[in-house]
């Protein structure tokens, strides 16, 4: 059983939906539990019947994990693989009380926990069996914290669904866009939230403007789900800052792409501006599309975009430089040729979903072989 807050459009959401329909071709019976009514993404899940939701009714809502282990229970579940804080400490509690093994997740890296969420993680780290991070980074930072031997850690990196994530023609349409003529187009996907370092891409489109006025930025996604309120807070700031900085005939916020497998296509770079990372979904799957990448240089992006190669990695205080690199890519289309190339190979040989789901069903496998 896969555990999670919601199915909303976040990264950690999209790859338990990728977990959960690959593995099922693994062998292994697969559900997914969500803390929430909200799951704008069930409809990606090849059995949608074996998701499961046990609505907080409010922000610490004990209760659900009671209802959790009455679930594990009743479905005779071997493993329980919790994501992020509310749905990881939920399945942990209720895995002491089944038979059940549980395991835990690491998606982030350089970043400092809030004591409630330090607290409550040290407090049940006793009942969980082994940790899964998705970059090498996440590891060392999880293992720096709570002190966990090497060998209670598994690294596996994100997969990416390679034939909906693939080389196409630009469709505006299917993106509900309007044609932006002759201009480069600069993507960036994420949501609203200080880790993905908005105010950094300003600087840098300030930075290109001095240089080229032949670019438009489409900037897709939302504010965190439930109403965070520091997540609206900062989406309010970068409005502001548009205006301040005059950038709005450059930089459009275009909201949530539901249909993000074209949205990809339509840009020649894509940017990733964040202050820390795990293995970036968004990288990946502009990859995939034969979109080269440029961000910076956080968690395991060097090996997720190699550099020169399929993109650039960048340091993340110098907006000059991304702001260089952006423009060497726009203006030399052998270069974006070549890139544009290599970016869908490279991904095809070694994120692939397939793969991704392999090394979770070994990982799997291993964990219930002490319950025999």
């Amino acid at each position: 059983m896969l555990v999670i807050s919601n199915l909303t459009f976040g990264g950690a959401e999209r790859q338990v939906v990728e977990i959960a329909n690959h593995l099922e071709s693994k062998g292994l019976e697969v559900h997914v539990c969500i803390l929430s009514e909200h799951a704008p993404l069930a409809s990606r899940l090849k059995l949608p019947a074996r998701l499961h939701k046990i609505p907080k009714a409010h922000k610490y809502d004990f209760s659900v994990v009671f209802a959790l282990r009455r679930l594990i229970r009743q479905l005779n579940i071997d493993v329980v693989h919790g994501f992020l804080f509310d749905a990881e400490i939920a399945s942990r509690l209720a895995g002491w009380f089944t038979k059940a093994m549980v395991i835990g997740s690491e998606r982030n890296s350089e970043y400092r926990y809030g004591n409630v969420h330090y607290y409550a993680y040290r407090l049940t780290s006793k009942l969980v069996s082994m940790c899964i991070a998705n970059s090498n980074a996440g590891r060392r930072l999880n293992q720096a914290t709570f002190g966990h031997a090497d060998d209670h850690y598994r690294v596996i990196y994100n997969g990416v669904d390679l034939e909906r994530f693939r080389v196409r023609d630009a469709n505006w349409a299917k993106c509900n866009l309007q044609p932006v003529g002759e201009k480069f187009v600069i993507g960036m996907v994420g949501s609203f939230k200080p880790q993905k370092n908005h105010h950094y891409l300003l600087e840098v489109i300030c930075e290109l403007k001095k240089k080229r006025t032949d670019f438009v930025v489409l900037v897709a996604g939302t504010t965190i789900f439930e109403g965070d309120d520091e997540s609206n807070r900062y989406l309010s700031e970068i409005k502001q800052r548009i205006n301040e900085l005059d950038l709005g005939q450059h930089v459009h916020l275009i909201g949530a792409v539901e249909r993000v497998e074209y949205f990809y296509p339509l840009c020649h770079l894509t940017v990733l501006t964040s202050k820390h990372e795990g293995t970036p979904n968004v990288a990946l799957e502009s990859l995939a599309c034969g979109t080269p990448v440029v961000a910076t240089n956080v968690a395991d992006n060097a090996y997720v975009i190699p550099h020169e190669r399929v993109g650039y990695v960048v340091p993340g205080d110098d907006a000059s430089l991304f702001a260089e690199t952006i423009e060497q890519v726009l203006i030399n289309p052998d270069l974006l040729n070549r890139l544009q190339i290599a970016a869908r190979e490279w991904v095809v040989s070694e994120f692939s979903t397939s793969d991704m789901a392999q090394n979770f069903r070994l990982a799997y496998e291993q964990i219930t072989s002490r319950l025999k």
